[in-house]
């Protein structure tokens, strides 16, 4: 990896964010108007990037990081890694001079986002209290617990589709496996250095922790995730209207 120097091209000023920029992009909308958008993560290092394997994600998983492109962030900004960044709500400025190394060598991988985006994997888990069972068990409608099987041509709410966590299960029970479906989600989570910055989350929510259950659907996740991954994104790249994230001019 490469320090930054003089003959390196510096940060790139387009996808910090400005003042006219919403502070979220409204993704349901956008997702489901523009075609063919793609988001990209940095490559692990040190991996075999002939062969799509989960170790390309790298380690941290949970909330994972990517970029949106079809606004003004390229698949070559992949290469400038910002030292520290925080949210845009905590309203602290970014120094393009100084706070990011540059990766000469830094590839992506890319996902389009109708690929994943509110799609669902199935994983295992224990709970180690009634609290936590009753807590994932909430989420599910009271319906979906006893209803009949959907119709494939039934359009599903978010939490219809988790249903598969507790049908057919008698209550609590410390040592039984509860399977759970876990919905993904990409979401915008701009932070004070690129306003192009988004995460896929997953409900229900998966932290990095040493639980077991977690390092399970962790790893359902990122094997989930390498069979729609690519090293190469798709041409030409859709444009993101400014209307979608430049705020309305009183």
């Amino acid at each position: 990896m490469e320090e930054r120097t003089d003959k390196i091209p510096g940060y790139p000023l387009c996808i910090l964010p400005k003042p006219t920029y919403q502070d979220l992009i409204d993704e349901d909308e956008l997702w489901s108007k523009v075609n063919g958008l793609q988001i990209q993560r940095r490559c692990a290092e040190n991996v075999d990037r002939n062969v799509l394997t989960p170790e390309i994600f790298g380690n941290n998983l949970a909330e994972m990081s990517v970029n949106l492109l079809g606004g003004e962030f390229l698949p070559e900004h992949v290469r400038f890694t910002p030292k520290k960044v925080c949210p845009l709500s905590v309203s602290l400025l970014f120094d393009p001079d100084g706070n990011y190394i540059y990766r000469a060598d830094a590839q992506g991988v890319y996902l389009a986002i109708a690929d994943i985006h509110d799609r669902t994997f199935p994983s295992a888990r224990k709970f180690p209290n009634i609290q936590e069972y009753e807590k994932v068990k909430a989420s599910i409608k009271d319906e979906d617990m006893v209803g009949a099987p959907v119709s494939k041509d039934s359009v599903m709410s978010a939490k219809e589709r988790l249903v598969g966590a507790f049908r057919k299960t008698k209550g609590f029970s410390k040592d039984q496996d509860y399977n759970v479906e876990y919905r993904i989600s990409v979401r915008h989570r701009p932070t004070n250095a690129n306003y192009w910055h988004c995460q896929v989350e997953i409900d229900p929510a998966v932290k990095k922790d040493k639980a077991e259950w977690q390092k399970d659907a962790l790893r359902a996740l990122t094997n989930f995730l390498v069979g729609y991954a690519s090293f190469e994104h798709k041409n030409p790249l859709p444009l993101i209207k400014k209307e979608w994230y430049i705020k309305e001019t009183a």
